[in-house]
């Protein structure tokens, strides 16, 4: 039991709370950086089963970062797509060595999937959900949260919610861009 002089009542009891275990990042001294979020939906004429199926070949995906001149080692060694599900990839930017730690949160098949990401200077959470509009036709809602784990990283995002809506469209086309290829991509690899 601890009693200081702005507490004559002995009865009261302290304890110790890590600011940097909190479920929110923290930054220096206990500051709380607001995280960026990103959000938006994708329409597509391919059925609910067929699209997650897609959107989680993680092997093509693996393979996208590499023909890019990325390097990508899975952490575990299972090979069904599940929990617990992991990769280290490591990337040039700006000059700059980057890595980041990819690692899946949540696999409800067939329509959401949570991947959480870890860098240096960031840390992520995207959620994928497939809803079915009918039976030949789904679609994909994304939802992205980035949080700062430093100050430099902070400014940056501050300088990026003040570009949010064009920030959020830039967001959108690349996801489009992105299924778009893979369900092409696909669609060949049937045919053949």
């Amino acid at each position: 039991m601890l009693t200081t002089w702005l507490n004559t009542s002995p009865g009261v009891q302290y304890r110790y709370v890590n600011p940097t275990a909190s479920r929110h990042l923290s930054g220096p001294r206990g500051a709380r950086f607001f995280p960026l979020k990103l959000t938006g939906p994708l329409d597509t004429d391919v059925p609910v089963e067929a699209f997650f199926d897609r959107i989680t070949d993680f092997d093509w995906l693996a393979h996208r970062v590499m023909r890019n001149g990325g390097h990508v080692s899975r952490i575990d060694p299972a090979r069904e797509p599940g929990i617990g599900l992991g990769w280290n990839i490591g990337f040039i930017r700006n000059r700059k060595a980057q890595s980041v730690r990819v690692k899946i949160e949540q696999f409800d098949r067939p329509t959401t999937i949570s991947v959480s990401a870890r860098s240096e200077t960031l840390e992520a959470m995207m959620q994928a959900t497939v809803i079915s509009m009918d039976r030949f036709r789904s679609r994909l809602v994304t939802r992205t949260i980035i949080h700062p784990r430093n100050i430099r990283a902070a400014i940056m995002v501050q300088f990026a919610k003040i570009r949010q809506t064009q920030l959020n469209s830039r967001f959108d086309e690349t996801v489009m861009m992105l299924v778009e290829e893979m369900v092409n991509e696909h669609k060949t690899m049937d045919c053949v």
